[in-house]
């Protein structure tokens, strides 16, 4: 691979966005504006009321470095 090809790929990756306490609406759209698809979404069983209807993980550490098109997922606490 030449010096070019590389820096074209690694242009082509992107830093996933901090999701956690995000409404999934928010979520998305912060995704979206990256690149990057939003996939499944499950529920957790936390109590925090403080935190209901928000994010509370995602499938990729926010940071790290993935391609356009990459599905991350998340984790939500329903409010009860």
């Amino acid at each position: 691979i030449d010096k070019a090809a590389a820096e074209k790929a690694a242009k082509a990756e992107k830093a996933v966005p901090s999701l956690v306490g995000k409404t999934v609406e928010a979520a998305k759209a912060a995704l979206e504006a990256e690149g990057f698809v939003l996939g499944t979404t499950t529920t957790t069983t936390s109590t925090d009321t403080a935190t209901f209807g928000l994010v509370a993980g995602q499938s990729l550490d926010a940071g790290t470095m993935q391609k356009a098109g990459t599905v991350i997922n998340i984790t939500v606490n329903p409010e009860s």
